[in-house]
Parts: C-alpha cells; sequence; structure tokens
C-alpha cells in the first residue's frame, strides 16, 4: 500500500503548487485625460523660428527636409549627410562650430550628395556647439541641427 500512496502524494503537491499559477490576472486601469473644454487653435501667423550663432543669425523659412548626423572622435567632428525628400532642391550645408574655446568656424558644403561624410572644422577635445543650416535652390534655408558634440 505504500507504494501507491507515494505517487498520490506527489500528484496532490504538484496540483497545490500548479492553483496559484491559474490565478486571474488582474488587468491594469488606463485614465483617458480629456480637456475641461474646448482647445483653442492659434489661426495668426506661423511661427518662423530665429536661429542666432555667435554673430550670425538665421530664419528658418520651412521644415528641411533632409536628414544629417554628426559624431565626434577627439577633436574631428564629422557630418554625415543622408539626403531626404528635399535632397534635389539642396544648394549648401553650412555648419557653425563654436567650439570650447569660444572660436567660430564655418564650414560650407556645395551641392553635397546623400552619402557624404563631411569633416567640419573647429572641433576641440571640449564641448562644441554646431548649428547645421540647408539653403536651398529656391533662395530659402532651414535650421537641420543645432546640438553640442
Amino acid at each position: 500500500m505504500k507504494p501507491v500512496l507515494f505517487p498520490v502524494i506527489i500528484v496532490i503537491i504538484v496540483i497545490v503548487l500548479c492553483a496559484g499559477c491559474a490565478a486571474p490576472v488582474e488587468e491594469p486601469s488606463y485614465s483617458v485625460y480629456t480637456p475641461a473644454g474646448p482647445v483653442a487653435m492659434s489661426t495668426g501667423t506661423p511661427f518662423t523660428p530665429q536661429v542666432s550663432h555667435g554673430s550670425l543669425s538665421y530664419s528658418t523659412d520651412r521644415p528641411p527636409g533632409i536628414s544629417v548626423s554628426l559624431s565626434k572622435i577627439d577633436t574631428q567632428i564629422m557630418l554625415y549627410y543622408f539626403g531626404g525628400p528635399n535632397a534635389a532642391g539642396l544648394a549648401v550645408i553650412e555648419t557653425i562650430v563654436t567650439n570650447s574655446d569660444s572660436e567660430e568656424f564655418v564650414t560650407t558644403v556645395e551641392r553635397p550628395a546623400p552619402g557624404d561624410d563631411i569633416a567640419i572644422r573647429g572641433g576641440t577635445n571640449g564641448l562644441d556647439y554646431v548649428t547645421v543650416i540647408a539653403k536651398f535652390r529656391d533662395g530659402s534655408q532651414s535650421l537641420v541641427l543645432d546640438t553640442y558634440v
């Protein structure tokens, strides 16, 4: 009788241990924000940001429609130009670096091609401030990137 009792005890232990696994999971509760009244939308003049970098000031006329990234190894700042929907109309990419020594350097690249890696002048071992402006053939210009590297 003892050999039959041992498997029964094992089955009962397994059932007791697994009983907690079948408990229903409580659903998380969510709250939805609803404004108290109507939301007013401005129909005035669209906002045109002004970019000031040292002695230079730019008005950004439209979204850039191009994409770039910056990287820095030691003192060398590199700009990678990806292209984008407005790449065909791009005339110039201009970068302005104000380095950690408070020196200002402007690098201008005419007619860049998507995939170009462009060396930017003015990098230091410290934190350098870089503004990238796209200038288009139609005379408009746009802020593409404004960051520290």
